[in-house]
């Protein structure tokens, strides 16, 4: 799936692996998000993630371009950086 918002381009790959019986499919997400990245389309790729994370065991590896974030401490910087640590932290990522 690619994703297109104004001047920046955002590339989202979802795969799904269907489970043997009576386990779970698991999803795979890779996604590249440019640092100038807008709002909206960081909410595009929020609500994909919450989806895939719902209906399935969920591994996603990002470039999410937040340099400000303080994965051992989980602070950040700025808003844009907070917002995504938030996202992490409700839907269990980690």
């Amino acid at each position: 799936m690619w994703h297109s918002a104004g001047d920046n381009t955002v590339v989202t790959l979802w795969i799904r692996i269907k489970g043997k019986a009576n386990k779970a499919d698991i999803a795979v997400g890779v996604n590249y998000q440019p640092p100038s990245q807008d709002d909206h389309t960081d909410e595009l790729f929020y609500k994909e993630s919450r989806d895939a994370s719902r209906s399935a065991v969920l591994l996603l590896t990002d470039d999410c371009n937040f340099p400000d974030i303080n994965w051992e401490y989980h602070t950040a910087d700025t808003n844009r950086s907070r917002k995504f640590l938030e996202h992490v932290e409700e839907n269990f990522l980690v």
